[in-house]
């Protein structure tokens, strides 16, 4: 197994969508390496007017066959690739768009180039305060394939936790793959095993997944992946399959992110056992009928709530209060459309009654002459018609 040298990497650069090469990746890795080493005070990095971070990389550890050149195509392509993140900062959330690498120097007939880092794309390197993935470099530099580095930065996430449940849909945007392995064979093939497969010989953890349709959906939509790592302790085996327990039994009442927030908040309370234990007795009680299924949704969130210490924040509005704000909602809405209605119907009335006079007005001038009028008087008709 290689050395352990852990990288501390935010998790919104874990969950950030970007599409890079392996060496691209690799360069990557050194960059937070650097900027890690920066935050700790181990190394100096000198900084621009523009506020932008200048790392000094020996390009022999990024290229082993020593060919620098193609190391630098793959810097001068990380400079045309962005990277998308989400950055929260004083109650607010800004979805920021940057690129990695903003310029390079290199001094001629040497290995050692300066790697200009954007002011912009250093917050998501170092800010941990919302999350980190801590994984081991050498593994990471190790992996031979892109996908099988991100699932690697992914399971090394979620670890503690043994499982994942994430959309195909968010799956495909983290990976850039949307247009890309397209058919499920292909995903499975060309990715999901392929990384399977490289993490298992190369890695200190593995996984396994399934791919499950959900809500009726005909095709696959949702993404399973449960991790395990190698000489994994028993007792770490158990917290994760209650975890699984816990997360799935919030899923059904929820079907929203706020059951993954409640069971990382069992979690860090170490109450994931006990509360395995009661929502499994409650599961067998709906399956029963014990609980009935009037009011079973407020019985659960009360029960969650005063058990396990969730915050009334965290649950969100009760049952009663949301369908009442649905149904004020509901009635705002069919009042707002009877108005419309009515105004598009006094449109509609005032653009027929124009149309008929306008009708009247160009048959009055295309009509003959009534009898009775001045000898030797013209229509409109009349003119147009030569007569």
């Amino acid at each position: 197994m290689s050395e352990l040298i852990t990288l501390v990497q935010p998790n919104a650069v874990t969950n950030a969508r970007y599409e890079y090469s392996q060496i691209e990746k690799d360069i990557m890795y050194y960059i937070i390496e650097a900027l890690q080493g920066y935050m700790s005070k181990e190394i100096t990095l000198h900084q621009d007017i523009f506020g932008g971070i200048g790392i000094d990389l020996d390009m022999r550890n990024i290229a082993k066959s020593k060919n620098h050149a193609k190391v630098i195509q793959h810097i001068k392509g990380l400079m045309k690739k962005p990277i998308s993140y989400m950055y929260n900062r004083d109650k607010r959330v800004y979805d920021i768009t940057t690129v990695l690498v903003s310029g390079v120097i290199q001094e001629k007939n040497r290995g050692k180039i300066t790697l200009k880092v954007p002011q912009e794309a250093v917050p998501v390197l170092v800010n941990i305060a919302t999350g980190f993935t801590a994984y081991n470099k050498n593994v990471a530099l190790t992996l031979p394939s892109v996908y099988a580095k991100r699932m690697y930065e992914l399971c090394c996430r979620w670890k503690d936790k043994g499982f994942i449940r994430i959309s195909l849909d968010e799956f495909r945007k983290m990976f850039c793959i949307e247009d890309k392995h397209t058919k499920i064979s292909d995903l499975r093939e060309s990715v999901l095993d392929m990384a399977q497969t490289m993490l298992s010989e190369y890695a200190d953890l593995t996984y396994r997944y399934e791919l499950r349709k959900e809500n009726n959906s005909r095709a696959f939509n949702w993404l399973y992946i449960w991790i395990s790592g190698n000489n994994q302790d028993p007792k770490d085996k158990a917290s994760q399959k209650a975890y699984e327990t816990v997360f799935n039994f919030l899923y059904e009442l929820f079907r929203n992110s706020k059951a993954m927030e409640i069971a990382d908040i069992i979690a860090e309370n170490k109450e994931l056992k006990r509360a395995a234990e009661r929502f499994t007795r409650l599961k067998k009680d709906i399956r029963s009928g014990r609980i009935k299924v009037h009011g079973r949704e407020q019985y659960i969130r009360r029960v969650i709530q005063d058990e396990f210490n969730i915050p009334i924040e965290v649950l969100g509005e009760s049952p009663k209060k949301r369908k009442q704000k649905e149904a004020a909602e509901a009635a705002i809405k069919k009042v707002e459309k009877r108005k419309i209605q009515e105004a598009r119907a006094k449109v509609t009335a005032v653009n027929k009654a124009k149309q008929k006079i306008a009708r009247a007005v160009v048959s009055d001038l295309f009509a003959t002459p009534e009898t009775g009028k001045k000898e030797g008087a013209k229509r409109l008709g009349d003119v147009l018609r030569q007569e």
